[in-house]
Order: structure tokens, then C-alpha cells, then sequence
């Protein structure tokens, strides 16, 4: 008779026990689910810091990246800033500046700022500046449009009649010219874009 009363009173309490745990289980939290566009996006702002290093070194930052010059592909606007420089979005003081575009998996560097401007077809400007204040906006449709001001006197030269002038505090504008798919100097007053110049004499020096 133990015996029997025993197993029936056990065995009632081992199942209501294991539901019992079985319910506390249940009721634990589960972990939120990892957000995979989240993951994709630090993964892509990793390769772009990755890139602009590589372009500029450790001191890179990237100013602007997108569909910069609303071709399709993806540019990154990358700059070595002058000394502490300013922090704003719109405009920078930098030695150093690049647009690099990725054509599907491969980056190439389109245009630079350093002592010239230029892309990969010339010269945009004549003359030399050790540093610059970088002004970043918008033109008519949508794309990228940098508007460069020496930050010193600028020896420079008309590239299309080859007269040589002193400049000071002259800002050149630089766009994407989308019949030629690059980066040109652009003339306001003439409303058009500027071709390249191939080379450059090198001004005289005037030290002794």
C-alpha cells in the first residue's frame, strides 16, 4: 500500500515540474535577430574607409560619398584636411583632396587636388596652391560641384592663351561634366566646361 500511494503521488509532481521549467523556458526572452542591412552598411562604410586610406593615407576622411555625380556608380569624396581645419560639411581647408569612383568592384581615382587640379586627362588649372578651401555643394542636377580657393597667392596661368597672372582669393569651380564623364573646371561666365591642359610649363623660380 506505501508502495503504491507512493508512485501516485510522485509521478503528479515530476510532471507538474517539468512543465513547470518548461513554461519558465518559454517565457526567457528571446535574442532580438541580427539586422542584416545594418550589418551590410557598416560592412560598406569599412571598405570605404578602407579605400579612402589607401587613397590618402591614415589622416583620410571622407567628406561626401554617394552617387556624387548622379552616374550610377558610387564616389567618394576624400580629403586630408589643413592642420585642425574646419568641421563643417560644406566647406574644408585641406592639402589634399580626391574623388573616388567604383566601377563595380574596382576603384579608381578621378580626379585630385593637391598642388594642381587635374583628373586623369590633365591639368585644370595653372598654377600651384599649398593648400585650399574646399567648398562643397550641389549644381543644377543634383551632382557634385567643388568650388576650390587657393589659400595662398597663386602663380597661376590662363591654360587656353598661356598669359600668367598673379590670383588671389580666386575661386575655380570644378564639376561633372556628363557628356565626358569626368570632372571638369567649369567657366562660369562662359557657361561651359574647360578642356585639360596635357602639361605645364614650370613657372620660373625667383629665389636665389
Amino acid at each position: 500500500m506505501r508502495t503504491r500511494f507512493s508512485r501516485a503521488l510522485v509521478l503528479p509532481l515530476v510532471w507538474a515540474l517539468a512543465a513547470l521549467i518548461a513554461g519558465c523556458r518559454s517565457a526567457q526572452p528571446s535574442a532580438p535577430p541580427e539586422n542584416p542591412a545594418a550589418a551590410t552598411t557598416a560592412s560598406e562604410a569599412e571598405e570605404a574607409q578602407r579605400i579612402a586610406d589607401a587613397a590618402l593615407g591614415k589622416q583620410a576622411e571622407i567628406l561626401d560619398r554617394g552617387d556624387l555625380a548622379q552616374n550610377g556608380r558610387e564616389q567618394l569624396l576624400v580629403i586630408n584636411r589643413y592642420g585642425a581645419g574646419s568641421k563643417s560639411q560644406s566647406a574644408a581647408l585641406v592639402t589634399r583632396a580626391v574623388v573616388l569612383e567604383r566601377n563595380e568592384r574596382r576603384w579608381r581615382e578621378i580626379f585630385r587636388c593637391d598642388e594642381h587640379l587635374k583628373n586623369p586627362y590633365g591639368y585644370l588649372v595653372a598654377g600651384r596652391a599649398g593648400g585650399w578651401e574646399l567648398g562643397v555643394g550641389r549644381d543644377s542636377n543634383g551632382a557634385l560641384e567643388m568650388l576650390l580657393t587657393p589659400l595662398n597667392r597663386l602663380d597661376a596661368g590662363d591654360i587656353h592663351t598661356d598669359e600668367r597672372h598673379s590670383v588671389t582669393n580666386s575661386t575655380f569651380v570644378v564639376r561633372w561634366n556628363t557628356k565626358l564623364s569626368r570632372y571638369q573646371a567649369y567657366d562660369g561666365s562662359q557657361k561651359r566646361y574647360l578642356n585639360e591642359a596635357t602639361a605645364l610649363e614650370t613657372p620660373e623660380s625667383h629665389l636665389k
